[in-house]
């Protein structure tokens, strides 16, 4: 009988095991294969933002090439002093170029008068801003040839990318003739050109340096997302050759490239950007995540292993948690369908154009925006409630002005009580001791409980936001009139993913607002607290210690 027994308890005890290592065997799996593709979605949303940093440097960059010149050399009163060879004006327009652009080598003007050999006349750098005539220049060779060179258009302006003296330039003209009007037909009144050159190595090696050093710092907001703690970059020539670097940590590697000017023939041809991580930081970067994401799961199966142990105690609750997690799951897969499937339909229709009134399409794009700001909150709760569960979860808090900040809060809400046709009260006692909180997050709690309000509130459609302060603590609260909650669900409204029965009824949602409002209350040495009656509404109040 002891051996039946004991073979009982043994098959029982080998049952338990069994089931304790398949699910958490493929547990491994699916983290291992979730872990990979996170790896993946990193690795990509890096060199995204990177590409985006480059693309902006290029735009910057662009737009600069286009407007100095131009700004430089505009204007047609400094046509007659190249026709009429006069030196002293047109040193004048090379000192201002060079207040434009400081860095340029030389400019010169080019004088083609009819039947006589072309004139030209080039003034070099001196001192902090002035221009100097130079007789006999070793450029004039150089520029005789350049310029018969270039091929006609219908524009003003031409750009070159040639070797001066020995250096490769990058040279910008101005047509100087008797007709402002551009773009036009065959030039008329020909008198010559205007022009400036800039060494290719000083635009490597500080402007377009620094514009690069400039957008990539961008991506520096939050160094702990950085491998390395900083994006890097650097300038390449035609040839491949390094002309500059936004910093001294280049990496061995920059695997990001970007095109450095499009679409302005003759500007710095073959120029390349290339963006990346101080050296070996990427991997370093990948490491880390790894290791931290293999310590998740090692930590999760040990924690499955032991609860599967005592799968008699805890085989309800984790039934409870599976089914709550696949309607949260369902939840947010209906709440993320419904404004995509609006988004797109919408979408289709305009660029369609089967919209013929304006305002009809503006009807439609506030549409398209509130479904967009729709999908914007519900991922940044999820993201949110990801941080929270993993550890990675920071606040900021400071001293601020909680009357104020309410106010901004409800501001912010305002469209969505209007829309909902709802009546606002405010009950905020003056003047309110101060806290110290986080801001963002806590108006990121206080919207929590008001979109809670607004969804579960019935025909009775006023709202009354409280502040007192009550017993040492700073009093915020929400009531609405609206379903209610029983009392034996109250306790258990704050456990992520859990959904009273009469709300979810009443209203779509993921059951993830509470539990941040509960998080972030705890966090700053406070709590939140729910009274509630079926049909008749609840009240919410976050209670915060005030600051000392």
């Amino acid at each position: 009988m002891r051996r039946v027994k004991s073979r009982r308890s043994g098959l029982v005890l080998a049952l338990l095991l069994t089931a304790a290592f398949v699910p958490a065997s493929a547990l491994v799996y699916l983290q291992y294969r979730s872990l990979s593709q996170v790896h993946r979605q990193t690795r990509q949303g890096l060199f995204a933002n990177l590409q985006q940093a480059l693309i902006g440097a290029r735009i910057e960059a662009g737009n600069d090439f286009f407007q100095w010149p131009r700004l430089a050399l505009q204007g047609q009163n400094i046509h007659p002093w190249l026709q009429r060879r006069d030196a002293r004006r047109m040193r004048g327009v090379a000192e201002a170029t060079r207040r434009v652009w400081p860095e340029i080598s030389l400019f010169f003007g080019y004088r083609n008068p009819p039947g006589s050999r072309p004139e030209v006349f080039i003034f070099r750098p001196i001192g902090h801003w002035g221009m100097e005539f130079s007789k006999a220049d070793a450029a004039e060779p150089e520029v005789r040839k350049l310029i018969p060179a270039l091929v006609e258009t219908t524009s003003h302006w031409y750009a070159a990318y040639t070797d001066f003296a020995g250096e490769r330039q990058q040279v910008f003209l101005h047509l100087v003739d008797a007709d402002p009007i551009e773009p036009k037909g065959p030039h008329t009144g020909k008198i010559g050109y205007y022009g400036f050159a800039v060494p290719a190595r000083v635009l490597g090696a500080q402007y377009l340096a620094g514009l690069l050093r400039k957008h990539l710092a961008g991506l520096t907001i939050n160094p702990d997302h950085l491998p390395g703690g900083e994006a890097v970059g650097a300038i390449f020539d035609e040839g491949g050759v390094q002309r500059g670097t936004s910093t001294d940590r280049i990496g061995s590697t920059l695997p990001v490239r970007e095109t450095l000017i499009e679409n302005q023939p003759g500007i710095l041809p073959g120029w390349t950007m290339r963006a990346g991580f101080p050296e070996g930081a990427l991997s370093r970067f990948d490491r880390t995540q790894l290791t931290r994401g293999i310590t998740i799961e090692l930590a999760v199966t040990a924690l499955l292993i032991a609860c599967m142990m005592s799968l008699g105690i805890t085989t309800a609750r984790q039934m409870q948690l599976a089914r709550a997690k696949s309607e949260f799951v369902a939840s947010v897969s209906h709440e993320l369908k419904t404004p995509l499937s609006l988004i797109r339909g919408f979408i289709e229709t305009l660029h369609l154009n089967r919209v013929s009134s304006s305002s009809q399409r503006e009807e439609y794009f506030g549409i398209i925006e509130t479904e967009i700001e729709r999908l914007s909150n519900m991922i940044d709760r999820v993201l949110e409630m990801s941080k929270i569960e993993i550890g990675l979860k920071r606040y900021q808090p400071e001293m601020v002005d909680v009357a104020s900040l309410i106010d901004d809060t409800l501001t912010h809400f305002a469209q969505e009580f209007e829309r909902g046709s709802f009546t606002l009260e405010r009950r905020i006692e003056k003047p309110l001791p101060a806290a110290r909180v986080d801001p963002q997050a806590f108006s990121q709690a206080l919207l929590n409980l008001l979109s809670n309000a607004v969804k579960y509130s019935g025909n009775d459609r006023r709202i009354t936001v409280g502040a007192a302060q009550r017993n040492g603590s700073l009093e915020i609260s929400v009531l609405d009139r609206g379903v209610g909650i029983p009392k034996r669900e109250q306790s258990r409204i704050f456990d992520r993913f859990y959904r009273a029965r009469a709300t979810s009824a009443a209203a779509e949602g993921a059951g993830l607002g509470l539990a941040l409002v509960k998080h972030f209350a705890s966090a700053h040495g406070g709590e939140v607290t729910v009274t509630s009656e079926p049909g008749k509404g609840s009240r919410f109040a976050i209670l915060l210690p005030v600051a000392d």
